[in-house]
C-alpha cells in the first residue's frame, strides 16, 4: 500500500468446537461457526485456568502500541475433524517505515494449541511478521496443509514446503542466507525452523530441519529423522519461518506421524500436468490472463477400504455433490478444484483391490488477477480421515502479452530495406509469436501512408515454420513478387499487422502490432531467372527493344547466343541511368534520345508525368540509335 500504510493478512485455523467465539448464531448447529460467519476470536488469557484473553476478543498487535480485535471470516470447515479456517485482514498505518534501525515486530499471541500434541500441549502461541518499509513492501506468503502427515518408520522422511514472494517472486532481488545481495534476477528465500520466541516460550520437536530445497528459489525442504521414543499417531508442533531480506513471516502448524502401511501415505503422482514438474516439488507455473490452465494429479494403490478424496488447502469452501468437489474462492474467482475416485477393483488377480483417485484443479484467470498465486491440496481417505503428504500449485498469472514480431534474421523487421529486381522473384518472410503458447497468432496486410495494400501479382501466403508446422501462437507468411518490366524505380512500403486471438471480458482487448518494410526495384536492371530458360531476345521483348541493344548494355559479360542460366540469376542493364540537368524536361529527354516520353514513363515507374522530374533526378533511358527488324 502506499506510503507506510500496510495491509496484514492473517490465515488462523481454530477448533470448530471452541466456546470463546462472538458472533455465532446459537440457532445453528448448536452455536458453531459456519462458513461465511464473521467470528470474533476471543482465546484464551491463561492455560491454567482458562481465562479468556480480553472482554472484547484476541488482539492483534503491530507492534507500534496499536492493537485491533481479531476478527475472522470463515471460509472453510470440517465437521469431522472439528475445525474451521479463516482469513483477517487489518490495515495501519506507520509513524515511520521502520522502528528506528531495526523493523516493526507485528503479531498475534494468545492460547492455546491443541490438547493432544506431544510438545507445547495447550501452549502458547505467537505468529508474527517484521515491517521494513525502506526495504520491502511485502513479505514472502507461506502455504501449507494445517497438519502434515511423515512415516513413523521410516529412517528419514522429507516434504517441500511452498512459499511465494509476493509482487517481486521470483524476481526480486533479495539477501541470502548469508545476509549479501544476490545474484540480480535471483530469489533467496531464507527458511529456518521457528525460534523460541516463534513457539511463545515453548520448543520444537526433535528430529526436525528445514533448509531451502536445491534447485529451487522459493521452497524449502522439511525433514523428518526417526527418533526412538516417537510413535504412529504421535502429534507435533512445528513453527516455520521464511525471510526475504529484513523481512519475515512464520507459520504455525502440526505433525502427525502414520504407519507406511496407511494407504494415504501412498505418493501423489503427477496425470495432467505441464512438463518440467518435479514430483515432490511444487509445480511452478505460468498463467495467461484469459486462458485456462488444467492440473491434476492421482494416487494409485492398493486399499480395501475405499478411495482417497482429494480436498485443497486453504483455499476456500468445498461443497460435495455427488462424488465431486466444487470450489468458490474470492481469491481465484471461478477456480475449480474436484475430487475424483474410481471403483476399487481386483487387478490381474492379485489379492487385495487397486484404487485409484485423482484431484483436478481448473482455473482461468481473468483481468485483476495477474500476480502469484499458490495453492495446495493433499488426498483425504475418508475412513482414517488422514491426509495424504501435500502438493502444491505455484502460478504466476501474466497479463495476456501482444504478439511480437519474431527477431530472428529470416524475417523482416520495422524500416527494413529491400532490393528487387524486374523480372525476379523476391521473397520476404513475416513471422509473429505471442509470448503465451495458448494464443492465436494471425498476420495480415494492413494499409500503408498512401493506402495502398499490396503490389499488383503479388502475393501474401502462409508459411510453414521451416517445414515443421507453425504452433498456434507462431504466424508465418511469405510475400512473393516478381515485379514487370514496367516498374523500375518504383519504391513500394509493405505494411503487415500481427493480432492475438479475439477479445472477451475475461481476457480484455484484442492486442496487435504491425511493422512497414520497403521495397526498392532497381532502376534499369532485370534479373533473368535461371529456371525460365530466358534469353537476350526474351528479355528484349518485354522492354520493347531489340536483343542487339541490350547486348551492347552488356557485352563483356554475356555472349548473344546465351541461354540466361546463371545461377542465382543474371543481372542486365535494359538501359542506361541519365541524370536530369537544369531545365531539361522527359521531353527533351526523349527527343536527344530518339525515344518517346511513354517509353520513358515505362522505364521509370516512380515518374507519373512529364513534369513530375527536376534537376539531378536519375532516370532510365534505352537510347534508339537505330532500328533493326528480325
Amino acid at each position: 500500500m502506499s506510503g507506510n500504510k500496510v495491509q496484514f493478512h492473517l490465515m488462523t485455523s481454530w477448533k470448530r468446537s471452541h466456546t470463546q467465539f462472538v458472533g455465532v448464531s446459537e440457532q445453528v448447529d448448536g452455536g458453531k461457526p459456519q462458513i461465511g460467519d464473521v467470528v470474533r476470536v476471543m482465546g484464551m488469557g491463561s492455560v491454567n485456568p482458562p481465562i479468556p484473553s480480553t472482554s472484547t476478543g484476541m488482539k492483534f498487535s503491530t507492534g507500534d502500541g496499536k492493537t485491533f480485535v481479531l476478527q475472522m471470516k470463515v471460509r472453510q470447515m470440517s465437521i469431522e475433524q472439528d475445525w474451521i479456517l479463516g482469513d483477517s485482514y487489518i490495515e495501519h498505518t506507520y509513524a515511520s517505515p521502520r522502528n528506528g534501525y531495526v523493523s516493526w515486530i507485528a503479531g498475534l499471541e494468545g492460547c492455546c494449541k491443541l490438547e493432544n500434541l506431544a510438545n507445547n500441549k495447550r501452549g502458547m502461541f505467537f505468529l508474527n511478521t517484521q515491517v521494513d518499509l525502506t526495504t520491502r513492501k511485502w513479505s514472502p506468503v507461506i502455504r501449507m496443509m494445517p497438519e502434515l502427515n511423515f512415516l513413523a518408520t521410516a529412517p528419514t522422511s522429507e516434504m517441500y514446503i511452498a512459499a511465494t514472494d509476493q509482487f517481486g517472486h521470483p524476481d526480486a532481488v533479495l539477501l541470502n542466507n548469508l545476509g549479501q545481495p544476490t545474484e540480480a534476477g535471483k530469489t533467496y528465500l531464507k527458511w529456518s525452523l521457528g525460534s523460541k520466541s516463534d513457539y511463545a516460550g515453548g520448543k520444537g520437536p526433535a528430529g526436525f530441519g528445514l533448509s531451502a530445497a536445491a534447485g529451487s528459489d522459493t521452497q524449502g525442504l522439511f525433514t523428518f529423522q526417526r527418533q526412538p521414543a516417537y510413535e504412529a499417531n504421535d502429534l507435533f508442533n512445528a513453527v516455520v519461518v521464511v525471510q526475504a531480506g529484513t523481512t519475515r513471516v512464520n507459520v504455525d502448524f502440526n505433525i502427525r506421524l502414520i504407519r507406511n502401511t496407511d494407504f494415504e501415505m501412498l505418493p501423489i503422482m503427477p496425470l495432467v500436468v505441464p512438463a518440467g514438474q518435479q514430483l515432490g516439488k511444487t509445480a511452478v507455473q505460468t498463467l495467461y490472463v484469459g486462458y485456462p490452465f488444467t492440473h491434476s494429479v492421482g494416487t494409485l494403490g492398493w486399499d480395501p477400504q475405499g478411495s482417497v478424496m482429494f480436498q485443497k488447502w486453504p483455499n476456500r469452501p468445498l461443497s460435495h455433490v455427488n462424488g465431486v468437489f466444487n470450489q468458490l474462492d474470492e481469491y481465484m474467482p471461478g477456480a475449480e478444484f474436484y475430487g475424483m475416485f474410481a471403483p476399487c477393483q481386483q487387478l490381474n488377480g492379485d489379492p487385495g483391490l487397486t484404487c485409484t483417485s485423482a484431484g483436478m484443479f481448473k482455473w482461468t484467470p481473468c483481468l485483476g488477477h495477474t500476480g502469484w498465486h499458490l495453492f495446495c491440496f493433499a488426498g483425504q481417505n475418508p475412513v482414517s480421515g488422514r491426509y495424504t503428504q501435500q502438493h502444491c500449485i505455484d502460478m504466476n498469472v501474466k497479463a495476456d502479452p501482444p504478439p511480437v514480431f519474431i527477431p530472428e534474421a529470416k524475417y523482416a523487421k520495422n524500416g527494413q530495406k529491400f532490393d528487387a529486381y524486374m523480372g525476379y522473384k523476391t521473397q520476404i518472410f513475416f513471422g509473429a509469436q505471442d509470448g503465451n503458447p495458448g494464443d492465436f497468432v494471425s498476420l495480415a496486410v494492413i494499409h500503408n501512408k498512401k493506402k495502398e495494400f499490396l503490389p499488383i501479382g503479388s502475393t501474401f501466403e502462409n508459411g510453414d515454420c521451416d517445414g515443421q508446422g507453425c504452433a498456434t501462437n507462431v504466424a508465418e507468411k511469405v510475400f512473393t513478387w516478381v515485379p514487370d518490366c514496367n516498374q523500375g524505380g518504383h519504391s513500394y512500403e509493405i505494411c503487415v499487422e500481427a493480432t492475438d486471438g479475439a477479445s472477451n471480458s475475461c481476457r480484455g482487448k484484442q492486442q496487435s502490432k504491425s511493422i512497414c518494410v520497403t521495397i526498392n526495384v532497381k532502376r534499369c536492371l532485370y534479373k533473368a531467372d535461371d529456371t525460365q530458360s530466358e534469353t537476350l531476345k526474351t528479355v528484349a521483348k518485354c522492354f520493347h527493344t531489340n536483343w542487339l541493344q541490350l547486348w551492347a548494355s552488356n557485352v563483356e559479360n554475356i555472349h548473344p547466343d546465351d541461354v540466361l542460366k546463371k545461377a542465382g540469376g543474371t543481372v542486365l542493364n535494359v538501359g542506361r541511368e541519365y541524370t536530369l540537368k537544369q531545365g531539361e524536361t522527359l521531353n527533351h529527354v526523349a527527343g536527344r534520345f530518339g525515344t518517346t516520353l511513354t517509353s520513358l514513363l515505362a522505364l521509370n515507374a516512380d515518374i507519373s508525368s512529364a513534369d513530375g522530374v527536376k534537376a539531378g533526378q536519375a532516370i532510365c533511358v534505352i537510347p534508339n540509335t537505330c532500328r533493326i527488324t528480325l
